[in-house]
């Protein structure tokens, strides 16, 4: 396909001939493939992706995770996502991936919530570098 990268082309069809998830596929890999799969319409095999990337959360991915899960109106996905970097924050703020949010509401949600579990001067330094990040843009 001309629009799609090879190797998570080639690891969609393997999924939507197996029915399975390699375990050897990274996670920018299996985000690749929900993308893909949600284009043509394949909804056992997005299915099987999202449960994959349920169990899959790290620190340096949630991030990423969460904004795919929106773009593709993943709601079971994007609710994993978000209680997964509610419960981390702290750890995440520590690793710098608060600055890698696209959107200005998304980051909002977060800083907005309760349940976000971080310093609030941790958090305040790390919205000033989610700033810098975006003047450089």
């Amino acid at each position: 396909m001309p629009d799609e990268e090879p190797s998570i082309f080639r690891q969609f069809l393997n999924t939507l001939y197996t029915g399975k998830v390699p375990d050897s596929v990274s996670v920018d890999q299996r985000i690749g493939m929900l993308e893909v799969s949600k284009k043509y319409l394949c909804n056992d095999v997005t299915r099987k992706i999202v449960q994959s990337l349920k169990t899959s959360f790290e620190e340096t991915n949630a991030v990423k995770i969460y904004e795919t899960a929106q773009l593709c109106d993943e709601l079971e996905l994007e609710r994993s996502a978000e209680e997964y970097i509610l419960s981390n924050a702290a750890a995440m703020v520590r690793l710098n991936q608060f600055p890698l949010f696209t959107r200005e509401d998304n980051l909002r949600h977060f800083l907005l919530h309760d349940d976000l579990n971080v310093d609030e001067l941790m958090l305040f330094h790390a919205v000033l570098q989610w700033g810098e990040v975006q003047l450089e843009k």
